[in-house]
């Protein structure tokens, strides 16, 4: 058995030799330099390389809002009688969006139209003296001091007319009050008031904004404020729009907000009925 390992030991060893020989018999590859114009790395173009200045972008977060906003006040004080509007709904130039219980004003009106009749009458009378008294003065049947005096009257009598137009015409105005106009086509943003409330002269009882034209109000960083001029066309993306929208900036606030250094900036946006 051990005549047999040996055997088999010995024709190992010398298999391995016969590899080993084989291998070591192979030429070797030599160091040397590859030809760039005979090789796949050759150029095929030459391209000239320059410094190019690229347009860059900064955006900014902001919000819709109405370019004008209304607020309704009655010029007289009074109850009010009606209030047909609520918030949201249209409103049109010159409707009746409320009206007030003007009744003394109605009295006012009645008592100036009875004055004034009074007056013109007055001065009709007035009118007829005078010209009696120039024709008299005329014939030498009057005295100077009769004709002065009859022209007296008169004048007093057409500045009692006057002031009585004038008076009728300032009760007029005032019942012209009771009725609260929009002066725009918009929408109601508030309303402050209830019909049976006592409406102050100057105290807000509707707030109305303008639906026809809108502005973007943009918060803009203080770093990039330098770069936005009034008169610049900017572009807007709106949720609401099917497409971007070209503005034009027309207002710049002049200092920043100093919780988040920025500046607030207004754009005016074209129309758009999703607007």
């Amino acid at each position: 058995m051990q005549k047999i390992i040996k055997l088999v030991v010995v024709v190992a060893m010398m298999a391995l030799l016969v590899i080993l020989s084989g291998a070591l018999d192979q030429p070797s590859i030599q160091a040397g330099k590859l030809d760039a114009t005979t090789g796949g790395l050759a150029p095929q173009q030459q391209l000239k390389v320059e410094p190019q200045s690229l347009p860059t972008s900064s955006t900014a977060v902001g919000s819709v809002q109405a370019a004008q906003i209304v607020n309704l006040a009655p010029e007289v004080s009074g109850r009010i009688l009606t209030l047909n509007v609520e918030v949201g709904d249209p409103v049109k130039v010159g409707q009746v969006v409320a009206t007030l219980d003007m009744r003394d004003s109605e009295a006012r009106v009645e008592q100036a139209r009875s004055g004034l009749r009074a007056a013109q009458a007055a001065f009709e009378q007035a009118t007829a003296h005078y010209q009696r008294f120039q024709k008299l003065h005329a014939k030498e049947a009057a005295t100077d001091a009769q004709l002065e005096a009859a022209q007296a009257g008169h004048l007093q009598a057409k500045a009692a007319m006057d002031a009585a137009q004038q008076q009728l015409r300032q009760a007029l105005l005032l019942l012209d009050f009771a009725e609260i106009k929009s002066p725009v086509d918009g929408l109601v943003q508030k309303r402050l008031a209830d019909p049976g409330d006592l409406a102050a002269a100057g105290r807000l009882i509707l707030v109305l904004q303008d639906s026809r034209n809108f502005d973007f109000l943009a918060s803009v960083p203080e770093s990039k404020i330098k770069e936005v001029i009034v008169g610049q066309n900017l572009t807007v993306r709106i949720n609401a729009a099917s497409q971007p929208l070209q503005g034009m900036v027309k207002e710049i606030r002049p200092a920043a907000n100093p919780q988040t250094r920025s500046f607030d900036i207004k754009i005016e946006l074209p129309s758009n009925q999703h607007l």
